[in-house]
């Protein structure tokens, strides 16, 4: 199954908002690719400290303090943290 972007981007707008306990698995592996493409941006290993975990619960909690926001706004602010 193929999605347009801006189907990813609704879908991914409507998690953030949803009353899910945890964001799912593919959200997660998502998020873990666009990391390493703005560790590649960066040239950094953004990764190399962290876990999948660790990535799952920050994207929960940036959700949850923010429930009208996209995944990618809380990817991108997680690429940023680790790049400093």
């Amino acid at each position: 199954m193929t999605y347009s972007s801006t189907q990813l981007l609704t879908d991914l707008r409507s998690l953030c908002g949803s009353t899910l306990t945890k964001i799912y698995n593919a959200d997660v592996q998502w998020v873990i690719g666009f990391l390493t493409g703005f560790a590649h941006f960066k040239d950094k290993d953004l990764l190399k400290n962290t876990d999948y975990d660790a990535v799952a619960a920050y994207v929960d909690q940036k959700c949850k303090l923010k429930p009208l926001a996209l995944i990618f706004d809380a990817a991108a602010e997680l690429g940023e943290d680790l790049a400093k």
